[in-house]
This record gives C-alpha cells, sequence and structure tokens, in this order.
C-alpha cells in the first residue's frame, strides 16, 4: 500500500515540480494476473523473485505461511499524483500450494493517480448493498480507483476483481495514518467484497452513525447485536511495533483482541471487513513504515518499455532510490473481541 506521500512531498520540494523515484526491487507486477487456484510458491517466486515481507495468515484455527510483495517506479508530482508501476500482494500458501492472493496495481501508462481523495464511509452505506449493487455505484461516489487487482480464496472458491483506494499517508513519527478502501465484485460486476479502514476521528465518527439498515446493507449481518460504534479515541498515533513482540503473541495462540491490546496498545486504525462467504469482522489494525533513501539508479527500464526507450536506456532519467519496509498486524474479530483472523507481516530482512 502506498505509505510515502509525506516523504515524496519534501523531496518535490527540494527537486522541483516533479522526480522519478523507484524501491530498489520492482518486479513485473502485471504477471500476478497469471497467478491462479493451481499456482505454487515455486510458479510466484520465478514470476516476482524475493518478497519484501514475510509473515503468517491465520483463519480458521489454519496458520498459512504468508509473504508480502511491494514495489514502484514512476514520476511523481508536486500536486498530488503520479504515473506509476505499482504492485502491492499478500499472497498465503499452505505448504507449497497457493491458499489465498489479494493483490492490487496501477500502470505509468495508465490513469494518473491522484492521492488527494476522499471516500466517505456514511454516503457509501446509503447507496452500496452488498451482493446486489454494481460496481458502478461505488466509482460514481468514489471517482474511479488508483488500483486494481484480484482476490482468491482457495478454500472458499472465490475469485474476484478488486478497486481499491488508498489516501494514507506516512507521520513525521513514521507511524502510518490510514485510510483505505477495497471492493471486490465478481463477473456480473456485482459488488460481493468490503474492506474498509481509517484513522482518521472524522470518519470513525461517521462510521458509528451509520443506521442498523446501511449497516446491514453494507456488512450482509443480518442478525442484531452488530452495531460496533468506533470511538475516535480507539485510535493510537503511537509507532510502536516490534516484530518479535507480535511474534511471541501470535505464538501464545491470543483468542480475544483483548489480550492483544493489553501488550501492544491500542491500534492505529479500524474498520471492517465483509468478504463473501465469510463473517463479517471488526478490524484492528497495527502499521508501521520506514523509508530510506539509497541513492540514485541511472539505467533502470520501466516495465513494458519500448524497444526504442530500451537502445535509449543510458540516456533515460535518473530514477531515486526509495528503500520502503512495513510491518503490518490485521486482526479481525467479532463484536464480542472473539479473534477470528490475524494477518501479519514484517520486512524481509
Amino acid at each position: 500500500m502506498k505509505k510515502y506521500l509525506v516523504c515524496l512531498i519534501i523531496m518535490l520540494f527540494s527537486t522541483g515540480c516533479s522526480f522519478m523515484a523507484k524501491t530498489p526491487i520492482v518486479a513485473d507486477y502485471q504477471k500476478l494476473n497469471l497467478i491462479n487456484q493451481m499456482s505454487t510458491k515455486n510458479d510466484v517466486e520465478k514470476m516476482l523473485g524475493t518478497p519484501q515481507g514475510v509473515g503468517v495468515h491465520i483463519v480458521n484455527g489454519h496458520t498459512y505461511d504468508l509473504t508480502f510483495y511491494y514495489g514502484l517506479a514512476g514520476r511523481f508530482s508536486l500536486f498530488g499524483s503520479a504515473n506509476i508501476d505499482t504492485g502491492t500482494a499478500f499472497i498465503s500458501y499452505q505448504a507449497n500450494n497457493l491458499a489465498d492472493l489479494l493483490y492490487f496495481t496501477s500502470m505509468a501508462t495508465g490513469p494518473k493517480i491522484s492521492f488527494d481523495i476522499d471516500f466517505p464511509i456514511k454516503k457509501l452505506s446509503e447507496k452500496l448493498i452488498l451482493g446486489k449493487s454494481n460496481i458502478s455505484v461505488v466509482c460514481e461516489i468514489m471517482g474511479q480507483p488508483q488500483y486494481k487487482g484480484r482476490w482468491i480464496d482457495k478454500s472458499n472458491k472465490v475469485a474476484h476483481s478488486v478497486f481499491f483506494w488508498d489516501a494514507s499517508q506516512i507521520q513525521n513519527n513514521s507511524a502510518i495514518k490510514e485510510k483505505w478502501l477495497l471492493i471486490g465484485f465478481d463477473n456480473q460486476e456485482i459488488v460481493q467484497d468490503l474492506n474498509w479502514v481509517s484513522s482518521m476521528p472524522e470518519d470513525i465518527k461517521d462510521f458509528g452513525e451509520i443506521s442498523e439498515q446501511n449497516l446491514k446493507q453494507l456488512t450482509r449481518f443480518t442478525m442484531a447485536g452488530f452495531l460496533p460504534y468506533f470511538e475516535p479515541q480507539s485510535i493510537s498515533t503511537s509507532t510502536k511495533i516490534d516484530p518479535i513482540q507480535i511474534d511471541a503473541v501470535l505464538k501464545s495462540n491470543p483468542t480475544n483482541i483483548k489480550t492483544i491490546k493489553d501488550i501492544i496498545g491500542t491500534p492505529t486504525a479500524i474498520g471492517i471487513r465483509s468478504f463473501k462467504n465469510n463473517s463479517p469482522l471488526i478490524l484492528s489494525n497495527w502499521s508501521f513504515s520506514k523509508i530510506e533513501m539509497k541513492g540514485y539508479e541511472d539505467n533502470f527500464i520501466p516495465i513494458g518499455a519500448s524497444k526504442e526507450e530500451i537502445e535509449k536506456s543510458g540516456q533515460l532519467e535518473s530514477y531515486m532510490v526509495m528503500d520502503v519496509t512495513q510491518s503490518r498486524l490485521i486482526v479481525g474479530h467479532n463484536i464480542q473481541g472473539e479473534i477470528k483472523e490475524i494477518l501479519w507481516i514484517k520486512p524481509i530482512k
């Protein structure tokens, strides 16, 4: 996920109206579209190489190995927009076989990406009905997505397209101020999946004011009592996220979100997830990202470069190289705090 805007703005002021930037590793993320339910870990690694993060995905009592891929390359503008090739992927495995895949990408040759966006969850809840509404309903409210991708849940035999909107920012203390929305839809373009997370007090307040009927439409939950009123004070601005500590917490097999909060503090963002063939969950999210400037790369050839561009590679603009590392813990639980799903990634180095 694209958590680098604050750092980039600083560089923009020092380098002019726009500049070229990339991560140390930029794979051909369009190959993610070739991954299917029969793919193996070896197939993925042949296409994408070394992941940027590793961890675990715990769901329904099963623990799967998790890998995280992330990279970007392209031009950034002072006006809060960019044309970039990007790839973000969360891939879990059972032994050597694919268990779950979630990815989204953008292309430098595609529409310009704007980082200055808003997506009011309250307004969305008034229009969106999971399992009935067309994806166009979401785009009318949100605008066109910055990123597009796919979700494969092998155990539940689900394969959906996804649209992703992101307005998150890294703060001066390296904490991530979250604000993102992921929507999944089927081959008939009917919205089936929703994943919304925010650190913004105004967003949390708006969510708590959604009517019961609209919340049921947004989550598919029909039982009484699922009305999580998210309090703005539930959010932490701490950067504390210690990979060794998180590993130790997960090894103790926590069953209630309170156990995790008592050890690592309140989450940095909260939200909700409702995916097809899965129970709707409240999300507690802890995240931390670090950006280090590694110098310049003079002969980088962008993904999809033409023959002429490759021949002129020695004359292309220099790219600032940014090493972006991220730790993220997402815990899905019900209103009673019972943990149903955990996703944990940490830098591979």
